[in-house]
């Protein structure tokens, strides 16, 4: 084991060790990226079907042409976890259409919302929607391969380098997403495969959501090297999971590449997988770092080292300026796989990179000597309910007619606490936001005080709260 405090063993320092504990374990298959590779396969996990080789690149191929004969503009798909949107995901590469995955339990609220704001060409996915009809000026149809969808207008112009969005908080149907070029996307694929060594042998099944950026990433690393991929329950070599499966663990043989929220150190320890690697990441860039299985047992509480290409600084959270090593700040990354910006509308979708590289995380947090990361609160107030995350002042915003309410992010899942409301109440608090927001509502506790702690600005004290929210 190497020293992390940057001791020589063998000629090299620890600190250059822990760097080489997330170099490419092959050559390099992302310099000359195909989606899918040749070799790579999916599996139907409900009928045991297969889709790979020849017959793969040609389904991809023909989805690629269903999507180019829609009328210009973005696609939005509802993404189950199904062989159809992984080949709407690939056609879309393939056709170079900018495409949104969108989680598929979102209400029609929400989706209606979705629709208004980017006039996408066609909706994916809505085969068994709650809808009676499609939303105006859109038409029901039914697409080869691709299923049902709703076609429309489309909206003209889209950037050429745009290829993704996701939704930056899942589940209480903001409409602001995030833009992501093609190369940013691949750049997290190769990321996710150099930290987990995934090769040509490499398998993995959809333990994650497709619309979340870990799951499509672990999905894309090994479509692009050749590996297999099982839609749903089935045989694997690598997963990502959320901090709740990884607890859930019985002895999981490969590699767990935790995702979806942070993990306490004492779950890790116990966590019983051949390999568990932490990481921390956002929407904005899939994973950013990762901490390596030789070093768990000693940083346990750490988010870890940046991934390939990555590299973190810290900043002055009021001005600005860059900050020493082992000094909290707010959290900067640097890197190719970080997004190109926001998008609120139709209208943004011709914007270039807004960022250039850089993301301001809006998590507080300092990078030590060994390069190691640690994520230590959070700027912006968001949460994340089991792998999924989540706006802490939207939900606020939905029980306003609640009366006094407070919601603050606990190990995992979100934590609300009212003031002087009955056992009734809160049961029916919990079950409108896991209707309203389509969470498991395992992942929703609803406390009460008797008044909600205050500072002295006359603000909540959140701090307080989450303090209580542990115990």
């Amino acid at each position: 084991m190497c020293d992390p405090a940057g001791t020589e063993i063998d000629g090299v320092t620890g600190t250059d060790m822990l760097t080489a504990l997330l170099t490419d374990p092959f050559d390099d298959p992302f310099a000359e990226p195909v989606l899918p590779e040749p070799g790579a396969s999916l599996v139907d996990g409900r009928t045991g079907g297969v889709l790979g080789g020849a017959h793969l690149a040609a389904a991809v191929t023909a989805a690629a042409g269903v999507l180019a004969s829609a009328q210009p503009g973005l696609v939005l798909a509802l993404a189950p976890r199904t062989v159809s949107t992984v080949l709407a995901w690939l056609g879309a590469v393939q056709a170079r259409r900018p495409i949104a995955l969108i989680d598929p339990a979102l209400g029609p609220e929400a989706l209606d919302e979705l629709v208004r704001r980017y006039r996408p060409a066609a909706v994916l996915g809505v085969a068994g929607r709650p809808e009676p009809l499609p939303p105006p000026g859109y038409a029901a149809a039914a697409w080869p391969l691709l299923g049902d969808v709703w076609t429309g207008p489309g909206a003209t112009g889209a950037h050429p380098e745009l290829c993704l969005l996701l939704a930056t908080s899942a589940r209480t149907g903001s409409p602001t997403l995030v833009r992501h070029s093609r190369a940013g996307v691949l750049a997290q694929a190769a990321a996710v495969a150099a930290a987990a060594g995934i090769g040509p042998a490499g398998a993995t099944a959809t333990t994650m959501p497709l619309h979340h950026a870990s799951g499509l990433a672990m999905v894309n690393a090994h479509l692009a090297l050749g590996g297999r991929v099982t839609l749903g329950a089935g045989p694997a070599t690598t997963l990502a999971l959320t901090p709740g499966a990884v607890r859930e663990l019985d002895g999981f043989p490969g590699t767990v590449l935790q995702a979806g929220g942070r993990m306490r150190p004492a779950d890790a320890l116990a966590a019983r997988a051949g390999r568990l690697l932490l990481s921390y990441g956002q929407a904005e860039a899939g994973r950013m770092a990762v901490l390596p299985a030789e070093l768990l047992a000693e940083r346990a509480g750490a988010a870890g080292l940046p991934v390939r290409g990555g590299r973190f600084g810290v900043r002055d959270l009021d001005l600005g300026r860059p900050l020493a090593t082992g000094v909290t700040g707010e959290l900067v990354f640097a890197g190719p796989g970080v997004m190109m910006g926001y998008a609120s509308g139709a209208h943004d979708l011709v914007r270039g990179d807004d960022l250039g590289g850089d993301l301001p995380t809006g998590d507080l947090g300092h990078v030590d000597a060994d390069g190691v990361v640690t994520v230590t609160g959070r700027i912006r107030r968001t949460g994340t309910v089991l792998g999924t995350r989540i706006s802490l002042d939207d939900v606020e915003q939905m029980l306003r007619h609640r009366g006094p309410v407070a919601a603050v992010d606990g190990d995992d899942r979100l934590v609300v606490w009212t003031e002087q409301a009955t056992a009734e109440q809160r049961a029916d608090i919990r079950a409108e936001l896991a209707g309203r927001t389509g969470l498991d509502g395992a992942g929703i506790d609803v406390r009460d005080l008797p008044a909600l702690p205050l500072l002295a600005s006359g603000s909540v004290d959140y701090g307080r709260l989450r303090e209580l929210s542990t115990t």
